[in-house]
This record gives structure tokens, C-alpha cells and sequence, in this order.
């Protein structure tokens, strides 16, 4: 066969009709929605796989503790203040996340005591209050230190001395000039939170103490929303839906709101959650909860966003890494 020949063979396999390009397109058309069709069942099964052993873990972890019908009907409603509900077997194994969900509950309703006790001592948990934001100052106790700001940014430095349904007495510094009756006054004090602030009036004055109004109106300030640190900081990283053990690896990047960690033999994948260790010198380690978001260069680096827990946390991370990073020699 002449170039030629073979040239004008070539231009008529190219020299198709109208309906052939039809059939063509449909029938690529037809591949590419197979092809996304068994990636959507794909995806659905391994939720589906999913769910499945977390409500196994779950169902195992209620038969461990042997929970009464009440004390499951209170981890359920629990669980309804997680960011993903299906996994409410962590508030079995997180401290943190139990406290909280349990937060977050007691806006909505109150929970009987007797029964949030035994569900505590079964799981050798504690409360831990001080990472909620109070909700009033009348939860404020005695000798709770605060500052007083009044007119052209006056300080004055004081003690929550007694409690009333109405009113905070409290001891000013003797020796600071006070606001007078009837003046509204600033008051900041703190907590794990950080820095608490909410507006108040003097009400009664006597010598160097005080009657302030009590506040419902409370803020949290300095939460370091954006705090973030490129840090090497050795942890252990374990799947949750994995029987494994954990996995040593590097933090490379830590923020309040989630961190970049060297992928272990590139073992974790995006959709994975995991549970991060962290232990530093000089200080109690302690174990953060999160979700593969994300994996880069080539899969060596796993990108992982924190959830379960409260802003409060966050600023626990800071102070974990500041004194980490404090610590180390120069």
C-alpha cells in the first residue's frame, strides 16, 4: 500500500455519520455515568461499612459498662451535641467530649443528678467546669478575684466576697478610689476560657465594699481563633476504626483548630478519624480527637481538622505548645 493509499484510508475511518457520532457520544456519556454510579455506590458502602462498627463499638462499650436505661437514654441525648452523632461512642473514651456534650445539654434541659453521677463513676470521669464559659455571675464564687473598670478607664482590683440572688458583694482594694452609686462599671475576670468580661452597676457602697449587679450577659474574649505554629513535636496517631496499634509520627504544623502531621506510611487517607496523642516534657499529655481532611505530597503528609470539643481546648492546645516550645532549650 502506496503513502497515499494509506493517508486516504485513515482520513475515511474519520468520515463518520451523523448518527455513528451519536451512538458515539452516548456511549461515552453512558461510561463516564457507570463509572460515577459505582464511585457514589462506592463511597456508600464504606459509610455504610462505617456506621456499622461504630454502632457496634457503641453497643459493646454499653454492655461493658453496663449501663442502666437511663443512663443511656442520657448518653443519647448526649450525643446529639456532636459534631457527627454517629460517633457517640467517644463519649465513652474522651474526657473532654463527655464534658462538653454534657455542656451543651444543660442549655436545653437539666440533667438528673443521680443518674449523670453513676454514669460518671462507671466511666471514671470528672467534671470539669472550668472550661465552660459561665452562663451567669452568680456561679462566680468567693474570693474569685476580678477587675473593676469604671470613668475614664479606672481600675480597681477586687474579691467576690458573698453571693446574693441579686447581687455580687465583693471587697475593692482600699486603697483605689470607687465608683459611686448608681454608676456602670466594667468587669473583667478569667477562667480556662481566657479573659471574661460583662457589664454591671454599683448598687450599694460601704467603705471599701461593694453590691454589684449580677450579669447574664457574659463574653469570652482573647479565644486565639488564628493562633498557629509550624512546630516538629513527636506524637502517636491511631485510626479509630482500626484495630492497629498507634503509629508514631510528627506534628509540622499545629493550629487551635487542627494540625498537619507526617503520614506514617502514607496508612491514613481523607475521611479517616483518628485519635492524636501528644505528651510533652515537663507536662501531662493528652489525647485530641480528629478528621483526615486531606492528604499532600503524595500522600506523606495528613492534614487533620480537631472536633468534639469546646473552644476551651483550643486555648488547652496553646498552652500544651507554648510550654512545649518554651522548654526547649535555646
Amino acid at each position: 500500500m502506496t503513502p497515499n493509499e494509506i493517508l486516504r484510508s485513515i482520513a475515511e475511518s474519520f468520515q463518520k455519520s451523523s448518527s455513528e457520532i451519536l451512538l458515539t457520544v452516548v456511549l461515552f456519556v453512558s461510561f463516564i455515568g457507570i463509572i460515577s454510579l459505582l464511585f457514589i455506590l462506592r463511597r456508600q458502602y464504606e459509610k455504610g461499612k462505617l456506621r456499622t462498627i461504630l454502632k457496634d463499638r457503641y453497643a459493646a462499650l454499653i454492655v461493658q459498662y453496663s449501663l442502666t436505661i437511663q443512663e443511656q437514654e442520657l448518653i443519647e441525648d448526649m450525643s446529639r451535641h456532636l459534631n457527627t452523632p454517629e460517633k457517640k461512642y467517644l463519649l465513652f473514651t474522651n474526657e473532654h467530649v463527655f464534658n462538653n456534650c454534657l455542656f451543651e445539654l444543660k442549655k436545653h434541659r437539666n440533667v438528673n443528678k443521680q443518674v449523670l453521677d453513676s454514669l460518671l463513676v462507671k466511666l471514671q470521669f470528672k467534671l470539669f467546669e472550668q472550661y465552660h464559659l459561665p452562663r451567669t455571675s452568680r456561679e462566680f464564687l468567693p474570693e474569685k478575684h476580678f477587675m473593676l473598670v469604671y470613668g475614664n478607664k479606672q481600675k480597681v482590683k477586687c474579691l467576690v466576697d458573698a453571693q446574693t440572688q441579686d447581687s455580687l458583694t465583693a471587697v475593692a482594694d482600699p486603697d483605689s478610689p470607687l465608683p459611686g452609686i448608681g454608676e456602670s462599671v466594667s468587669i473583667y475576670t478569667y477562667n480556662a476560657l481566657g479573659i471574661i468580661h460583662f457589664p454591671s452597676v454599683v448598687q450599694d457602697k460601704k467603705a471599701n465594699v461593694l453590691k454589684l449587679a449580677h450579669s447574664d450577659s457574659l463574653e469570652a474574649l482573647q479565644r486565639r481563633q488564628y493562633f498557629r505554629k509550624e512546630v516538629q513535636m513527636p506524637i502517636y496517631i491511631h485510626s479509630e476504626s482500626s484495630a492497629d496499634p498507634p503509629q508514631p509520627s510528627v506534628i509540622l504544623d499545629l493550629s487551635a483548630g487542627g494540625m498537619s502531621v507526617e503520614n506514617p506510611d502514607k496508612k491514613f487517607k481523607k475521611g479517616d478519624d483518628v485519635k492524636i496523642t501528644m505528651h510533652g516534657k515537663n507536662t501531662m499529655g493528652f489525647d485530641l480527637y480528629g478528621e483526615v481532611v486531606r492528604t499532600s505530597k503524595k500522600g506523606e503528609t495528613a492534614h487533620i481538622v480537631f472536633g468534639h470539643f469546646s473552644s476551651a481546648q483550643k486555648d488547652d492546645i496553646i498552652r500544651f505548645l507554648n510550654t512545649k516550645v518554651n522548654s526547649e532549650p535555646k
